[in-house]
């Protein structure tokens, strides 16, 4: 497995550098792949394809270049995640994800919405805020040997993307409306279980088994109360 994190612009500050470091210790404890990219200035930014797009695209084209000529397991972890427990592997972590290609975390912004509070919606406006890419693993398997390039490459292609290059949540909300659109997520309903007790229910699966999604609560379980 290669797991990729990435920078643009100035210098990362010291906080996304420790976060960074933590996970970088983590894949030589897992024994897995590592690569980081820094990309300070606009021509780094023009070779990865995303000058003129927010940073955050920066993932899909890594993701892209690493699935279409390696064909490897690819799990991005976004510069701002605190990795705090080292030994708990990836597979570990999915084994409720059965042969699904796309693995994503839960957002927070759902637990929101069934708590009946306004919580932030997607898609400009057309999506319930249904998942996060700050951690997402794409895969080659059995059943769906080819799924994950071919989302990949829909998200660098469609022109539903367009009002995303800039627009928040940029490549997340492109993602959650075309998964949504092509009826992908699992449904309401078993998002509704799996935020209300990720410990009985720790993911939940898409009616193609093609996507799974994790409680977030599972990767950061809350703080306990002091």
């Amino acid at each position: 497995m290669l797991v990729i994190q990435g920078w643009t612009g100035a210098a990362p500050p010291t906080w996304a550098q420790d976060a960074m470091h933590r996970v970088e210790v983590y894949t030589k404890t897992q024994a897995y792949d590592y690569d980081r990219l820094t990309l300070t200035n606009t021509s780094g930014q023009a070779q990865y394809n995303i000058h003129g797009y927010a940073p955050a695209w920066l993932k899909v084209e890594r993701l892209w270049r690493t699935i279409e000529s390696n064909n490897l397991n690819a799990l991005w972890i976004d510069s701002d995640v605190y990795l705090l427990d080292r030994l708990q592997s990836v597979e570990a972590l999915i084994k409720s994800c059965g042969d699904a290609a796309l693995v994503l975390l839960s957002d927070v912004a759902a637990v929101a919405h069934f708590a009946g509070r306004s919580g932030r919606w997607c898609c400009k406006g057309r999506c319930v805020c249904w998942i996060n890419t700050g951690m997402m693993l794409l895969r080659s398997t059995p059943r769906h040997p080819n799924w994950a390039r071919h989302l990949l490459q829909a998200l660098r292609t469609d022109r539903r993307c367009e009002p995303y290059y800039q627009g928040r949540q940029w490549e997340q909300d492109c993602l959650q409306l075309i998964l949504q659109e092509s009826s992908e997520l699992p449904s309401a309903s078993d998002f509704k279980r799996l935020l209300a007790d990720p410990d009985a229910t720790p993911a939940v699966v898409g009616a193609s088994g093609r996507v799974c999604v994790l409680s977030h609560a599972t990767v950061a379980p809350p703080l306990p109360s002091p």
